[in-house]
């Protein structure tokens, strides 16, 4: 059960930060290949690279929340181009 939740969360984390499996393997180091056999639970992934992905995750979301901020404070109401 610790393994389909771990698992679990690798994928969720990956999704809210809108990203592919591809782009967090591009942005943390890991092999894309790893990362899609963790999130099907053939593969547990080390410690240090749940690290990276957290690291990777964080600064997603706080990129996306920069971009949510910025066109909910932005005049010219652009909040459409926030979810491209």
């Amino acid at each position: 059960m610790e393994n389909f939740q771990h698992t679990n969360q690798i994928r969720l984390l990956r999704e809210a930060a809108r990203l592919s499996q591809s782009q967090l393997a591009a942005l943390s180091g890991i092999r894309r290949d790893r990362i899609c056999y963790s999130e099907m639970g053939r593969v547990e992934l080390r410690p240090q690279e749940i690290e990276l992905i957290r690291r990777v995750v964080a600064d997603e979301l706080r990129t996306i929340q920069a971009q949510v901020v910025a066109a909910l404070l932005s005049k010219d109401g652009a909040v459409a181009a926030v979810g491209a």
